[in-house]
């Protein structure tokens, strides 16, 4: 993989892990809406509806296990990435890559924290920065 990719593998999975954190938020209120529409006591125990919810309930439950293990193991990758970017030196190439990878500034906000006036100059920092990533991690 190349280390611009890997490094944009980051970004992606910010994004990645508020969609996450959304669909995680809707199944939580799948699950109270089904919790908040059953009465039980007036439930049978053979109930048919019983079973429906019962199965609704598992399907629930299992869709939060699969966020929760995405959400895991995309947390542990994006970390690692991130003690990567750490082990830099202190300077504008590691500031640079934490802005634009990890925090997910936008181009413009660079452009405002950074003053830059030219465009070259925030593309010339990005490249200069993957440089020394690649420099301090040889085996990305």
């Amino acid at each position: 993989m190349k280390t611009e990719d890997y490094l944009q593998s980051a970004r992606d999975m910010k994004f990645r892990l508020d969609a996450i954190e959304k669909e995680r938020l809707s199944t939580m209120s799948n699950m109270i809406a089904v919790k908040s529409t059953t009465d039980y006591s007036e439930r049978v125990q053979s109930s048919p509806r019983q079973d429906a919810l019962e199965n609704q309930v598992i399907r629930i439950v299992e869709q939060m296990e699969r966020l929760d293990q995405e959400r895991s193991r995309l947390i542990t990758k994006r970390h690692n990435i991130i003690a990567k970017i750490c082990k830099m030196k202190e300077g504008q190439s590691r500031r640079f890559l934490m802005d634009y990878y990890i925090e997910c500034k936008s181009w413009q906000e660079i452009f405002d924290e950074y003053h830059y006036t030219k465009i070259e100059s925030a593309y010339n920092l990005k490249v200069r920065a993957i440089k020394d990533f690649e420099k301090n991690n040889k085996n990305v």
